[in-house]
């Protein structure tokens, strides 16, 4: 039996699918991240499977039992799962605690375990509207949600807006709570490269339809398009004369090779990302992206570029 499973479950307006029908299943203990541009149909999916929209068609079960659509129960929701949307607010003007404590299902000595596990424990005598910050109130917000003891977290886009240190910090929180409470998350994001590290499985969607479903290594360097590999950063796709297929290679394949024995480019962009730098070089009009290390190359260089013979994909 899967844990969770989205058998045909799609979601439309009049004229059009917002999500396709789709079907699979998850397993328990997988970290699925659901990533695709702005309007692709991600937070529909994370919705539907909380029992926060009604399926148009199809049906998900959670458990082996279906989960109920706000058309077929009073309060809309699972009690076994908690859905953090990326528009959370906190109820103003209330002590933390007592927000906290507030329809808590646990006991003092493990609601006190939770505010740890979420950073929050600094916090509790605090006001809900004294400026707080955007990652201390997510925090809050989900240390509430965990206090239901759900199975299953449901997190839409929880790394908007923030700094790559609250990132590391909520992506911290999210392994704690499994290895912890047991507690599996599911998460929804357009930047795909936020989750590369954290998730075991990658949905991709596009335009409402699921066009991958691969693990995150999979996905990065064998995209099923062009849309997926530029969800995850600089690539090059290399014409190639049989087939009207590109070559794929992401910038860290292609080499500079100081003994020569290649094609000659010419370096006109160098790009500072911290930890290397990002060179474009162009040959005959074909413009290839470099990762290199810092400092090694300037504008006007010329380099000689390499790259794999074999085993090689195409988009």
């Amino acid at each position: 039996m899967e844990f969770l499973e989205i058998a045909g479950a799609g979601k439309r307006t009049e004229d059009r699918w917002l999500l396709a029908p789709l079907w699979f299943g998850l397993k328990q203990g997988t970290r699925l991240a659901i990533v695709g541009e702005t309007g692709s149909g991600k937070s529909t999916l994370l919705k539907l499977m909380a029992g926060l929209l009604q399926p148009d068609a199809g049906a998900i079960f959670f458990e082996g039992k279906k989960v109920p659509g706000p058309l077929e129960q009073l309060i809309p929701g699972h009690k076994h799962m908690a859905y953090l949307s990326q528009h959370y607010e906190l109820r103003n003007n209330y002590v933390v605690l007592d927000y906290l404590d507030y329809g808590s299902q646990m006991t003092e000595a493990e609601a006190h375990g939770i505010f740890e596990l979420c950073r929050i424990t600094h916090l509790l005598t605090r006001k809900t509207n004294s400026g707080l910050s955007g990652g201390e109130k997510q925090r809050i917000a989900l240390a509430k949600l965990l206090l239901t003891k759900p199975r299953l977290l449901l997190l839409d886009e929880p790394f908007s807006n923030m700094d790559a240190h609250h990132k590391a910090q909520v992506k911290a929180i999210l392994l704690q709570l499994e290895k912890s409470l047991g507690v599996q998350s599911i998460l929804v994001s357009h930047e795909a490269r936020d989750v590369l590290s954290w998730a075991d499985r990658l949905l991709v969607l596009q335009q409402g339809k699921l066009v991958q479903d691969d693990d995150p290594r999979t996905v990065y360097f064998k995209p099923k398009n062009a849309y997926v590999a530029g969800l995850l950063g600089a690539f090059n796709a290399i014409p190639q004369q049989a087939g009207g297929h590109h070559l794929f290679l992401r910038p860290s394949q292609i080499t500079i090779n100081v003994n020569g024995g290649g094609p000659a480019a010419r370096v006109t962009q160098v790009q500072f990302l911290g930890d290397n730098e990002l060179l474009e070089a162009v040959i005959q009009g074909q413009s290839y992206w470099v990762q290199t290390a810092c400092g090694t190359h300037s504008v006007g260089d010329t380099v000689v570029l390499g790259w794999p013979q074999t085993n090689n994909w195409y988009i």
